[in-house]
């Protein structure tokens, strides 16, 4: 019993280093692993990745063909110590609509250059760019960045260049986000 007592102390004390060293650094802990796909075939692929109060996790899907589909979540921690899911917009503070004005201005500059390109043109004739609100981004952190990621919607033969992601540093997107 003594023994386990100072594991679970030592183990504590191992975790509150970390975050500390998170928070001093300014960087997002992140860990990678795969799980078994119950359907056969590749591997579904989840990483997890601590920032602050915050927990992002994203797991990755195969087709038949090995290609994957992202699902996106996040959580913020609470005083007891547990993670709740909470929407997008939760994540950012009153300056939320000055941040979603400039993703959505990147993802517009990568949707028309996919649209223009002479090799995937054809994805997106008939289509027009709509602007994101923030509870349809996928969210996901790195080790210091923070990735905002879209579907187009576009169909299954132009999976290539259904989407885009637009990054930023931590240190840059510290202003708006929720202490």
């Amino acid at each position: 019993m003594k023994t386990k007592t100072i594991l679970i102390t030592a183990l504590a004390l191992l975790g509150l280093t970390f975050t500390t060293l998170a928070q001093v650094t300014n960087k997002a802990l992140c860990t990678e692993r795969e799980s078994k796909n119950k359907d056969g075939g590749d591997p579904i692929l989840i990483k997890t990745c601590l920032y602050k109060k915050y927990k992002t996790i994203s797991r990755g899907y195969p087709d038949y063909k090995g290609r994957y589909t992202y699902v996106y979540e996040l959580y913020k921690k609470q005083p007891n110590g547990s993670f709740i899911q909470i929407k997008n917009a939760m994540l950012f503070n009153e300056t939320k609509n000055e941040l979603l004005s400039i993703i959505n201005s990147k993802i517009e500059t990568d949707y028309a250059a996919f649209a223009n390109d002479a090799e995937t043109k054809d994805c997106f004739e008939g289509a027009a760019f709509a602007p994101f609100e923030l509870d349809q981004l996928g969210i996901d952190f790195d080790a210091d960045k923070i990735n905002f990621n879209v579907s187009f919607g576009l169909s299954a033969a132009c999976m290539s260049v259904d989407g885009t992601t637009v990054s930023f540093n931590l240190d840059d997107i510290e202003a708006y986000l929720n202490n």
